[in-house]
Formats: C-alpha cells, structure tokens, sequence
C-alpha cells in the first residue's frame, strides 16, 4: 500500500507488502516520506504522521533546519528498518550539509534535552542526491519526534 497525502495529519494501513507513506503539501519544507520495506510489519497496521505544532528546540549550539513530526502508532516495531525522509532548510546561516543530522526524542518536541542525533550508521544523508533532504532508517516508533538540525 502507499498513499500521498496534501495536508498533516495523513495515514494509511500497511502490511507486509509494505510502501510508503508521503506528505507532500507544496512546501519543501513541509515534506515527509516513510518507506516501509516489504516483510518489516507482519500483520496490517495503520500508520500515520502528523507535523507537530511549533518549533523543535535543539541544545545549545545546534541548529534547528525543519519542523518536527510525529509517526504513529507509539510503539511500532518493525522487523527490518523503515526510511524516513524530511524536507529541511538549506539557506540558514553557516548551513554546512556535512553537519546535517537527523534527530529523534522521545520527549516534548520543545526539550532540547530530549533530542539526539540518529546513529551516523543510520544516517543516509546525501547532499549531492538531493540537498533539501534528509534520510535516516529506524526499527520502531517509541513516541519518536523526528526534526532536521546541523550539529556545531
């Protein structure tokens, strides 16, 4: 199954066939995309994701690129990793696409405490495939915010 959705909040259910679930609005910097690989769910789950309200607050030093987003349902496994791809902005001050992270927390999305940058084995970024995007793979949704920021 795969659905494109215009408008936050989008879901769809999936299975072991797998697909995709993408958000497209208009504005690059509204886009998500998940990519569900065939055989990661073993029975049909409704999947969704919805644009959080207000602005992720990184720690000290780090820069906030994107707005931060929720998947559901808290606490989906998968048995092999998802792709989630953000839209994020790329004309902020001393933007340095080496310095690009994905970044989850289990907290508010407003806790800079909360957040921490996805494991470079699982940080996809490719500037030279598409510099307004971001990739990084996961195995479950424990209440997981996900955001773009640029590490110091």
């Amino acid at each position: 199954m795969s659905r494109t959705c215009s408008s936050y909040p989008c879901s769809d259910p999936f299975g072991s066939a797998g697909g995709y679930l993408e958000v497209d609005t208009g504005n690059p910097l509204e886009y998500s995309k998940l990519t569900i690989p065939a055989n990661a769910l073993s029975s049909q789950v409704t999947i969704g994701v919805a644009m959080c309200a207000g602005t992720p607050v990184l720690p000290t030093g780090y820069t906030v690129l994107s707005k931060a987003y929720e998947y559901t349902p808290h606490n989906q496994s998968f048995s092999l990793k998802v792709s989630v791809a953000l839209g994020f902005d790329t004309s902020k001050p001393n933007y340095n696409a080496s310095k690009v992270r994905m970044f989850i927390s289990n907290h508010a999305i407003i806790d800079p405490l909360g957040w921490m940058p996805i494991a470079i084995g699982d940080h996809v970024f490719d500037a030279d495939r598409d510099p307004d995007l971001d990739f990084a793979r996961v195995q479950n949704f424990t209440k997981w915010y996900f955001c773009i920021g640029q590490i110091p």
